[in-house]
C-alpha cells in the first residue's frame, strides 16, 4: 500500500567535548578543581578523554556555557584548556544515551514529540540537544499563554482574546501559515512546519 519508503535519520547523543592525552595529563590538577572527570575513549585507533562532570552524586556532559570559542578553536571556559566536540551515535559504553522517560517527566510528552520534529530534516542525522527540547517547551509554554489566562484559577480564556473581524494582516499572516505549514507536511518537512506556526505565535503574542 506505501507508495515509497522514507527512513528517519539517526540522532545522535549531545556533543560531547574531549582532550587528548597530552592536555590530560598536562590539566590534571584543574580539571579535578572544577569536579571534571575523564571517560577514555579509543576509536579508529585513536584515544582521547571525554570530560565528565561529577557533582551531587550525578555524572553530566560539559555544557555550552562551560566552553568559551575563540578565533574557530573550543577551550574550558576560563582556561587555555583546548578541547574538540564530537556527537557520536548513542550508546551505553559513551554515557551519551537520553532516557525518554526522563524528558517526559521534565518536559512532557508534548514536548519530547515536537523536539523530535523540529531537531532537523526528516532524513537527516542530527545530534541531540537539551537546551533544545527546553526550547521547544518554552514555545509551548507561549502558544498556551495566547489563548489562555495563566493567572486565572481555573481554565479560562485569556482576556485579549475576543470574537472580531481580523486585519487585514491578521489574516495574511494566518493564511499565509496555513498554506506553508500544510505544504511542508506534504513534504514531511516538519522542522519547518513547526517553524512557521513559531513565527505565527510570535506575531500574535
Amino acid at each position: 500500500p506505501f507508495q515509497r519508503l522514507v527512513n528517519q535519520g539517526m540522532i545522535l547523543g549531545e556533543p560531547q567535548y574531549h582532550v587528548t592525552p597530552e592536555v590530560f595529563e598536562a590539566n590534571k590538577a584543574l580539571l579535578e578543581e572544577r569536579d571534571i572527570r575523564t571517560l577514555r575513549v579509543e576509536s579508529e585507533d585513536k584515544l582521547t578523554y571525554i570530560l565528565k562532570n561529577h557533582a551531587d552524586g550525578k555524572v553530566t556532559d560539559l555544557s555550552e556555557e562551560q566552553t568559551e570559542k575563540r578565533q574557530g578553536q573550543f577551550y574550558l571556559v576560563g582556561t587555555e584548556i583546548p578541547l574538540t566536540t564530537r556527537a557520536d551515535k548513542m550508546s551505553k559504553s559513551r554515557g551519551n544515551v537520553v532516557n525518554p522517560d526522563d524528558i517526559v517527566r521534565e518536559h512532557g510528552a508534548d514536548s519530547l514529540r515536537l523536539y523530535e520534529m523540529f531537531m532537523g530534516a526528516f532524513e537527516a542525522t542530527k545530534p541531540w540537544s537539551m537546551s533544545g527540547v527546553e526550547g521547544v517547551r518554552k514555545f509551548l509554554n507561549r502558544a498556551w499563554r495566547l489563548i489562555i489566562d495563566d493567572n486565572a484559577e481555573e481554565i479560562a480564556l485569556h482576556a485579549s482574546i475576543k470574537e472580531v473581524t481580523a486585519t487585514d494582516e491578521q489574516l495574511r499572516v494566518l493564511h499565509k501559515t496555513i498554506k506553508a505549514v500544510t505544504k511542508d507536511i506534504e513534504t514531511l518537512g516538519f522542522n519547518t512546519a513547526i517553524s512557521r506556526m513559531m513565527q505565527f505565535v510570535n506575531f500574535f503574542t
